[in-house]
């Protein structure tokens, strides 16, 4: 099985009875319907077969190709579906709640410079104050036309 977005534009002068057995026909050919997003009339960025609105639907869901070929053919004949978009997807991997922290915390223990790792955690204070007043000073001495030197702490031999 594969995954699929789909995003159809329906004219929006058909009935809603029309809509929803149009969407209902469409369904028949997915395999597992994962999600379905029923937007709504839409104003449209531009014209489009002299309509200026139409009524937006997306949907995500696992078929065999096969069946995606007979979908596509079905959207392409039917007269009321204005525009549609139809995407294979990667399978999306579900993550936990801890998981997510960790690799928070990982990503930013790698942003932080090596230097401040090194330092005792006095001195590590210090560097970051020093850090952050030159970093208030920098963008004052900038729109004076000054030249702005940053200062590094020296490593330890």
């Amino acid at each position: 099985m594969t995954n699929y977005n789909l995003t159809i534009l329906i004219n929006n002068k058909v009935e809603d009875k029309a809509k929803t057995g149009l969407i209902d026909d469409l369904k028949k050919n997915f395999g597992t319907l994962v999600k379905e997003d029923l937007w709504g009339v839409r104003t449209l960025a531009y014209e489009i077969k002299h309509m200026d609105k139409a009524y937006f639907a997306h949907f995500e869901f696992e078929s065999e190709p096969d069946s995606v070929i007979t979908l596509d053919r079905n959207i392409r004949l039917n007269e009321n579906i204005i525009r549609y978009l139809l995407v294979k997807t990667k399978k999306a991997k579900r993550i936990t709640a801890g998981q997510a922290k960790r690799t928070a915390k990982a990503e930013a223990a790698k942003s932080e410079p090596e230097v401040k790792q090194s330092l005792p955690a006095g001195k590590k204070e210090k560097v970051e104050s020093e850090v952050k007043a030159e970093a208030k000073e920098a963008p004052a001495a900038e729109s004076k036309g000054k030249k702005v030197v940053q200062i590094r702490p020296k490593k330890k031999e």
